[in-house]
């Protein structure tokens, strides 16, 4: 069975995108989110995920896109979202550091299915469906 993940494309005023640095890992920098729990409802796990990594408590709104990666058997939806109160919450555990990123200075290291996400959000895309390219 795939893995299912959910992430918030959430882009400020300016135009830049909400992107955190993870402390496992490769420690990439990507958009808030992670993987939807076992009989867990997709929107409950990103707002789940988005507080837990950031502190922030959201709305969401238009599908942004799917990202599905073959190679790995992995599907990711990525949902537009405007924080709607918290307090920012990190570093901690999970998640090393958060600020907004521009596409003119994106934040590095970054995997290309995350690139790709931030690409489309910036671009303000919906509803696009992509596959993912191996790295």
């Amino acid at each position: 069975m795939p893995s299912l993940g959910v992430f918030a494309a959430i882009v400020d005023d300016t135009g830049r995108v909400l992107c955190v640095r993870q402390n496992y890992g490769r420690c990439l920098w990507t958009t808030p989110g992670g993987r939807v729990e076992r009989g867990e409802p997709l929107l409950d796990a990103l707002r789940r995920e988005v507080r837990e990594e950031t502190g922030f408590q959201i709305e969401i709104g238009d599908l942004a896109g799917i990202y599905h990666k073959p190679d790995h058997d992995d599907l990711v939806v990525s949902l537009y979202a405007r924080i709607a109160g918290g307090v920012p919450a990190v570093p901690n555990g999970e998640i090393a550091q958060m600020g907004y990123f521009g596409a003119d200075a994106p934040p590095e290291p970054m995997a290309a299915n995350s690139r790709l996400r931030i690409v489309d959000a910036l671009n303000g895309l919906r509803g696009v469906v992509r596959m993912v390219e191996p790295e």
